[in-house]
């Protein structure tokens, strides 16, 4: 593996895993790892029979965000049997224009790829630096604005939360048309209302 793409691909997908070691991945299926792959990465999982399964998933086929939910959709009906077998493994080749996405993305995975997305440093400064459920679906991040004091409080949709909600957060943190009182929170200077921002509707 030696583009630097594919190893950011890589890491970021070994983060997003990671809690998963800790419980059910799915119904019936538990996360054994994550592998390098040629120009892909592999999740193996194991089967409550026994059974167990590498997943090969393009690393030009889905962002890292969106495996776990592509994993499960996948998992909800048999993998089809390639014959092939990897350290004992069978392996599956997966594409996300082969799947059925049947399967909503659960809250907790939503939250997780919101604050992944915007957790990671900005020119070597944290830029989300908290986080507040509210309600089964409005997330509040507390974030810190390039070069200027005072921290902001910025009200989300979780069935809202795509690239175009997230890579606008930090440009959108000047527009006055969403400020909004920070109210009974005392975290934040103000809030910035994005919970109908990009089309959805209703806070």
């Amino acid at each position: 593996m030696t583009d630097p793409e594919d190893r950011e691909h890589q890491a970021a997908v070994v983060r997003l895993m990671l809690p998963y070691l800790n419980g059910w991945f799915a119904p019936g299926f538990r996360l054994l790892g994550v592998l390098p792959g040629p120009g892909s990465v592999r999740v193996a999982l194991r089967a409550d029979d026994g059974t167990g399964y590498l997943y090969g998933i393009g690393t030009e086929d889905v962002a890292p965000g969106w495996v776990p939910l592509l994993l499960r959709n996948a998992l909800a009906r048999p993998a089809a049997a390639t014959g092939n077998l990897v350290m004992g493994m069978n392996f599956v080749s997966l594409r996300q224009d082969e799947v059925m996405w049947d399967l909503e993305e659960p809250a907790v995975d939503q939250v997780l790829r919101t604050l992944r997305a915007l957790s990671e440093p900005v020119d070597e400064l944290p830029f989300l630096i908290g986080f507040l459920l509210r309600g089964t679906c409005r997330l509040r991040l507390y974030v810190r604005r390039q070069e200027r004091p005072g921290i902001v409080g910025v009200d989300l949709r979780l069935d809202n939360t795509g690239p175009a909600v997230l890579g606008s957060v930090m440009s959108l943190l000047e527009e006055r048309q969403y400020r909004r009182p920070a109210g009974d929170d005392p975290h934040c200077a103000y809030a910035l209302d994005l919970t109908a921002w990009g089309g959805a509707g209703g806070s």
